[in-house]
Formats: structure tokens, C-alpha cells, sequence
């Protein structure tokens, strides 16, 4: 008989062997090819559809707000409210997971003013639940809701447990209700002091501070058990101007003596009861029950929600925008300042001299930008950054005005920056000043004998325990620091008395580490204004030589994106187009070597590519030019 003439078993079984490892790779190429194309798309389709429900919300089926000839603005407020420019980025991504987005000032108080000038507008719903915002941040929205009040519109705001700065808030209502459950405590500022040199002493730590300003009180809780009196005069001064500007807010919007409310205070807690009866509130209500009230009153009128309303309301201030070529520059300057800020940046704000030079120049370099609005929030950090910063915005006032707006806290490194500004703006319970320098080194000279670790440091400095954390500091040591300590104060004041036109002498008074409320700081000449953000823009117009009545475009400064996932920090019409600036991958596929194409185009190029089984991974555009590799079109 004839051998078979088929194929070897032994070669079947190994081609076998060959094609299941290739199965599986293909497999696994596969997954990762759909899981790039859903992870560079679908970002893009969910917050599409996340800002069309977001607009839809609270409007009826098959209506738009031009439909309405009446209309009751209703809010909420229940969480953070943020001074800050929400990032795209950070809204889209806290829906995407279900938490709560913050708050955005610059929305409710945008919500606000259209409210007042159209003339649908009935009235403002407010809910206040567990909002939270610094005293900045509520002295502006109440000043919002007072705004709006000028116009003899219906104000109904109920509250939730409220704190004195909720209640303070709430005291501009029309009509004030709580639950009948319900209590107040207000309770009035306070400042709690921790100090725990004690407890460093019994870990073997001690600290050295070298300042230059007696109320430079920073590391005070490092070597005090408890505060100086330089402390206790610097706070008692600030509780009794916030406690005074919570007085002068609340007892005309409630029709009460100044001695009233701060009996109101003095009390603390307050029954749902003794509200009523002592005029804290003007009903006690659950708050379903208070809106069906109010519906009942505005029964023609539709309640419609921010989102919508601000979209619904967009009309209102197209007469008012300015023709021509002239911007206002807007700068936000948040957080700590520091030499470096990672490139992450992190969930902490920080402010370095590098990324807010470059804003700084682009302003000054933009023929259209008149006049720039910067908005400081905070406690200050590095001498050095903020020298830095403060030398090229002085630099950019000398060029064209700049106008400050200083939220919660715009104090030391904070009031450094603002310095050179022609105006300073503050909110009466902003805390500002501390023209101060200070710093401390830890010293563990008495952990060898309390845990036995022992610390050895080999340098040939003279300064050699400054650094060494086992040993502390010699009086040359001491000496020297303080030298560099005082320079940099005195440099200090130099700065703020060239802004702020007053000798050092005076600045040198006002300073020595010195906070203060707005309020304080107006009357001594270290800020200009009393006002927020709105009053800012209000001012700087003025400086600018723009019409106080007109609405300008608002600019920022926005650095070419690195990276895909920097675009969606940008607005939603703006996030495509970055995308197609950033020379990595993403940009690779979508625009490639060859120019920009219809959107189209570019996702039938990439669906090519993914349908040929050889490609397994996707190169940078700079890798394909030097290689002569081109998309296929």
C-alpha cells in the first residue's frame, strides 16, 4: 500500500501550537486597539451628553425657556462653592463617577444679575443645605442676593441648620423660613489656636524660629504652649471686625438693632421657636411645604433651575456686549506659593513663579487686553517666587492697569504679589496683610537620648547644623539666619510701599507679620476697595477707559496642551481643537502629517489602521515623518 500523502502530524501539531499563541495575541491587540479608540472618543461623547442633559434639567418636555412669559430662578445651594474656575476636567470626571460638582461662584452670581434685569422673572428660590465657602466667598453672594433684592423681586430662602455665615447669607431673604425642628447656632467668628511644644519636647523636638515682625505668629505653636499677646491683640482685633461686619449686615436686612443681634450671638443656639419669636426668621416651615407656598403665590410662573437658566437667559446680555477689539485679562492666582509645581499639579492649588510669569508676559503682550483682573487667594509661601512674580507684574502695571481681587485669605506671600496692582479690592472678611518674614528648623538634638537614633552629618560648612536635624543651632548660626531674615523683610517693604505710595516707615508699622480683615486693611490703606469680583471688573474698566455699561470678552492666558488629558481643562468647544495641537498620539491620529482633515476623515484613517491585522501599536507623528510613514487617507 501507498504511505499517505497528507501533512505530518508532527507539522500539523506544531503549526497548531504556532497559531494559538498568534490567536490569542491578535485577541489581546485587539482588546487594547478598542479600548484606545473608546478611551480617546467616548470622554468626548459622555460630556456631550452630560451638557445637553445638564441643560435640559428642569425645563418641560417640548419647551424652551422662550416659552415663558413668567419665570421663578430656583437654587440650591448644598455643597463647596468654588471661587475658582471650574476645570472641564474636574466637572466632567466628578459626574462621570457620581460625586457632586462644587458650586461656581461666577455662575450664581451671573444667575443672579440676569434674574434682576429680566423682566420674566418673578422671583429667586433658595434652598441653603450644607453649603460650604469661605467668608469671602459668602460676603459676595450675599451682596449678589442684595443686588438682586434692589429690584423689588420676591426673595424666599430656606435654611437648613444654619451656621452664622449660612445665616448671614440668609438674612438678606424677603422671607426666612426654617424647619420647625430646626435650631441656630450663631455663634459669631472665632479663631481656635492649637500649641503643642509640650508634645514636641516629649518626642525629643524643639524648634528655632527666626522672624522679622512680632505678629508673624506662623510657627508660634512650635516653642509656645500658648499665644502671645502680640497674638491674642492681632486676633481679638480680627473676631471683633468680622463680628462687627456680621452686625452691620444682619440687623437692617432684619429690621433689628445692632444690640439685638448681638445678643442673637451672644445666646449661641437658638429653638426654631425662639427664632421666630425673637425675629431671627420669619416662619417656620419644612421645605417642600415653603416652595409649594411660593408656587402658590407664583402660580403663573415656571421654576427653572441654574443650568438652564443660564442657558435659557444667554440673550440678555448680547446688547450689552462691547463691538470692537478691547479684552479684559483675567489671572487666577490660588493657593501656596512655591518655587516648583508639579507637573501633576495634585489636589492642592499651587502658585510658581514660572507658569504665572507666562501669563503675566502674554497679558502684557496682547495689544487687545486694556486692563487686567487678577484674583488672589492666598496664605503666601516662598520669599523668592514671590519676588519673582511681584517684579513682572510690576512690570506688566507699568504697561497697562491691573486691578486685584482678593478672596478669602490674600495675606504674606499672598499681599506680596497684589502689591504692585494700581487697585486692591477686598471682601470686608478677607484677611490680608502679615507683611512679615518667617522660618523655623526642627532640631532632634534630644531624640538620641529619648529613642537612641543617632544623626551624623559630614560637611565642612560652618553652617553644617543647620542641616543637621541631631544638633542644634550655635548663636552665629542664629545670627546669620536672622540676617537673611531681615532682608528679605525689609526687601518686603520696599515692594508694598512703592505700591501702596507710603514710605517704608509706615508699611514698617502696618507690618511686622500683621494680619488684617479687608475691613481693617481699607482703613489703613493697604487695599483700595471693599468688593468682589464684579466690583473688580467694574474698576477696571474704569482704568482701562472702557464703558462701565458694556460687557468685554474676558481672557486667559492658555499654554499650548502637552498632553490629551490637558484639553479637557478647556470648555467643551474648545476641546477638539486642542486636541489637535498636542504633539503626541492623540494628535497623530487625528490631524497626521499630511494637515488637518474633516473629522470624518481621520476616524476612517484610524479605523483603516485598526482593521490591518500587522499593526499592533501607533508611533508619534515625529517618529513616522523621520521614518517616511504616512497615515493612509
Amino acid at each position: 500500500m501507498e504511505k499517505d500523502q497528507g501533512k505530518d502530524p508532527k507539522k500539523k501539531k506544531a503549526s497548531l501550537f504556532k497559531r494559538v499563541p498568534l490567536f490569542f495575541l491578535r485577541l489581546i491587540r485587539g482588546y487594547f486597539v478598542s479600548v484606545g479608540i473608546f478611551a480617546t472618543l467616548m470622554p468626548l461623547l459622555i460630556l456631550y451628553m452630560l451638557s445637553q442633559s445638564e441643560i435640559r434639567m428642569g425645563l418641560p418636555k417640548e419647551k424652551s425657556f422662550d416659552h415663558f412669559d413668567k419665570v421663578v430662578l430656583d437654587l440650591r445651594l448644598d455643597r463647596v462653592v468654588s471661587e475658582r474656575s471650574l476645570p472641564s476636567s474636574d466637572v466632567f470626571f466628578a459626574r462621570l463617577v457620581g460625586e457632586d460638582v462644587p458650586h461656581s461662584l461666577q455662575e450664581i452670581t451671573l444667575a443672579l444679575r440676569r434674574a434682576k434685569e429680566d423682566i420674566r422673572v418673578q422671583g429667586v428660590y433658595l434652598e441653603i443645605g450644607s453649603l460650604s465657602a469661605t467668608r469671602a466667598v459668602m460676603s459676595e453672594l450675599r451682596r449678589a442676593l442684595v443686588d438682586f433684592r434692589s429690584s423689588k423681586k420676591a426673595l424666599w430662602i430656606h435654611m437648613t441648620s444654619p451656621s452664622g455665615e449660612q445665616y448671614r447669607l440668609g438674612s438678606a431673604a424677603e422671607r426666612l423660613a426654617i424647619a420647625e425642628s430646626d435650631q441656630l447656632m450663631l455663634s459669631g467668628p472665632m479663631i481656635q489656636l492649637v500649641y503643642f511644644k509640650d508634645a514636641l519636647e516629649k518626642l525629643g523636638i524643639e524648634f528655632e524660629v527666626v522672624r522679622a515682625g512680632k505678629f508673624k505668629s506662623a510657627l508660634e505653636a512650635y516653642v509656645q504652649n500658648e499665644p502671645s499677646e502680640a497674638t491674642l491683640e492681632m486676633y481679638r482685633a480680627v473676631t471683633n471686625s468680622l463680628t462687627q461686619d456680621f452686625v452691620d449686615a444682619v440687623a437692617p436686612a432684619r429690621g433689628r438693632t445692632p444690640a439685638e443681634v448681638r445678643v442673637w450671638l451672644a445666646k449661641t443656639f437658638l429653638s426654631a421657636k425662639e427664632a421666630l419669636s425673637s425675629g431671627v426668621v420669619d416662619e417656620l416651615s419644612y421645605a417642600p411645604d415653603f416652595k409649594i407656598k411660593m408656587e402658590e403665590t407664583y402660580k403663573d410662573a415656571t421654576f427653572v433651575e441654574l443650568a438652564p437658566f443660564l442657558k435659557g437667559t444667554a440673550d440678555i446680555d448680547k446688547p450689552r456686549e462691547a463691538i470692537g477689539a478691547e479684552e479684559i485679562g483675567y489671572i487666577e492666582a490660588f493657593g501656596t506659593i512655591v518655587m516648583d509645581a508639579p507637573g501633576g499639579g495634585g489636589s492642592e492649588p499651587l502658585i510658581a513663579p514660572e507658569p504665572m510669569i507666562k501669563q503675566i508676559k502674554w497679558m502684557a503682550e496682547r495689544d487687545e487686553v486694556k486692563v487686567v483682573v487678577m484674583r488672589v487667594v492666598s496664605p503666601g509661601g516662598s520669599a523668592v517666587a514671590s519676588d519673582l512674580i511681584w517684579h513682572e507684574l510690576r512690570k506688566l502695571a507699568e504697561k497697562k492697569p491691573v486691578v486685584v481681587s482678593m478672596g478669602g485669605v490674600a495675606a504674606s506671600g499672598g499681599y506680596y504679589i497684589a502689591a504692585p496692582a494700581q487697585r486692591i479690592l477686598a471682601e470686608p472678611t478677607t484677611i490680608t496683610g502679615s507683611i512679615g518674614v518667617i522660618a523655623g528648623l526642627p532640631s532632634g538634638e534630644a531624640v538620641a537620648e529619648k529613642w537612641g537614633v543617632h544623626f551624623h552629618l559630614i560637611s565642612d560648612s560652618e553652617r553644617k547644623n543647620v542641616f543637621d536635624f541631631g544638633k542644634a543651632l550655635t548663636e552665629d548660626d542664629k545670627k546669620v539666619l536672622g540676617q537673611q531674615i531681615d532682608e528679605t523683610y525689609q526687601l518686603f517693604l520696599q515692594r508694598v510701599a512703592l505700591g501702596r505710595n507710603k514710605s517704608v516707615e509706615e508699611i514698617d508699622q502696618l507690618g511686622q507679620g500683621r494680619v488684617y480683615t479687608g475691613s481693617e486693611a481699607l482703613a489703613l490703606g493697604l487695599v483700595d476697595q471693599l468688593g468682589g469680583l464684579s466690583e473688580a471688573f467694574t474698576e477696571a474698566k474704569k482704568l482701562g477707559g472702557m464703558e462701565e455699561s458694556r460687557l468685554y470678552p474676558l481672557v486667559r492666558y492658555k499654554p499650548k496642551p502637552t498632553s490629551p488629558l490637558e484639553c479637557f481643562n478647556r470648555e467643551k468647544e474648545e476641546i477638539l481643537s486642542c486636541l489637535e495641537e498636542v504633539e503626541s498620539f492623540v494628535p497623530s491620529l487625528l490631524a497626521g502629517p499630511k494637515g488637518p482633515w474633516d473629522l470624518r476623515d481621520r476616524l476612517a484613517a484610524i479605523g483603516h489602521l485598526f482593521q490591518n491585522r500587522q499593526v499592533i501599536a501607533l508611533w508619534p507623528e515625529a517618529y513616522w515623518k523621520e521614518n517616511g510613514c504616512y497615515l493612509p487617507h
